[in-house]
């Protein structure tokens, strides 16, 4: 499937979340996983290991 048949197929996106996280989405938007770690300040250590390991 190219962009375009996806597109077609599926024209609206949806984001799902935790209803917890409500507040920080309010707060500093959908951020990317990158993001988040710089916004909350991780250590290199955890910062490298969420960056490199498959997340469900």
């Amino acid at each position: 499937m190219d962009v375009e048949e996806l597109i077609a197929r599926h024209p609206q996106v949806f984001h799902t979340m935790s209803a917890t996280a409500w507040p920080s989405l309010q707060r500093h938007g959908l951020l990317s996983t990158r993001q988040l770690i710089d916004v909350f300040g991780l250590e290199t250590r955890e910062r490298d290991r969420l960056l490199s390991a498959p997340r469900k």
